[in-house]
């Protein structure tokens, strides 16, 4: 019995060190260890790895307007939508207030875009939080390993680069980082 009750804390403890607390996502310590493993593996196989930093567009304005309780279930709905976009194998992680971002194996460039594309179009149906209707929008950022960067440190901070390239192109729904 003591036994199972230590496995129950050690769990405990793990969820709350890799997890996070609102949506149930990976956090930004136990995706930044899923990075590494991940470009570990594409070394090895030769392919690609990309990153889209998901920023959502005007969320502080709602959580002012409505509240924090209401902007956490909101939060919790979009990261259930986003989830929907992405593979089993894929990786999606709440890193900040209204940050997310998603790891996933590619074997092209244009496969991110497809999948940028994808989330951002899910992104358009509104919002049911209690009667009301929300609808938000996302920049999206996207930046591959070994194209852009050779470490997961690196991957990660030019995809949140590419983020502010984004919010100044409203017309477009996602960008590629660009070298120099």
């Amino acid at each position: 019995r003591d036994e199972n009750d230590q496995r129950a804390v050690t769990q405990e403890l793990m969820a709350k060190a890799y997890r996070d607390p609102l949506t149930n996502l990976p956090n930004r310590l136990l995706f930044q260890s899923r990075l590494e493993s991940a470009i570990t593996r594409s070394e090895r196989q030769f392919r690609k790895v990309a990153v889209l930093f998901i920023d959502l567009d005007k969320f502080k304005p709602i959580n002012d307007q409505f509240g924090h309780i209401f902007g956490d279930q909101l939060l919790t709905l979009i990261a259930e939508r986003l989830a929907t976009n992405l593979r089993q194998t894929d990786t999606l992680a709440r890193i900040g207030g209204d940050e997310f971002v998603a790891l996933i194996d590619i074997s092209k460039r244009e496969s991110a875009g497809r999948v940028a594309e994808k989330i951002s179009t899910s992104l358009q149906q509104p919002f049911k939080v209690h009667s009301t209707q929300i609808y938000i929008s996302a920049s999206i950022d996207i930046s591959i390993f070994p194209d852009d960067t050779s470490t997961s440190e690196e991957l990660l901070q030019k995809s949140d680069e590419a983020m502010y390239l984004a919010k100044k192109q409203p017309d477009k729904s996602y960008v590629y980082y660009k070298k120099g």
